[in-house]
């Protein structure tokens, strides 16, 4: 199970807007490597990677990180966080 900070809002007509506005953002467009920090379950990657993409997934909650492992979503895993220093 996911951490508490879980969205259960999250809805699968949701999901599918979501999903299909980022297809639509990569009719086209062809990225031959992308990091999805704050992965969440790993619903993006799998997209991202269907599209010739080579994904690294990266996310500080260990369940979600699994649930996107679970999943396949990804070529690489990453546990941790994000922070940038500049302005």
């Amino acid at each position: 199970m996911a951490g508490p900070h879980r969205n259960t809002n999250s809805t699968p007509l949701l999901q599918q807007h979501s999903a299909d506005a980022l297809l639509t953002l990569l009719t086209g467009r062809q990225f031959a490597s992308v990091l999805d920090a704050g992965c969440g379950p790993g619903r993006n990657e799998s997209l991202l990677a269907r599209a010739g993409s080579e994904v690294t997934a990266l996310d500080l909650s260990l369940p979600m990180l699994q649930q996107a492992r679970d999943r396949q979503a990804a070529h690489h895993y990453l546990a941790g966080g994000y922070r940038s220093d500049s302005p």
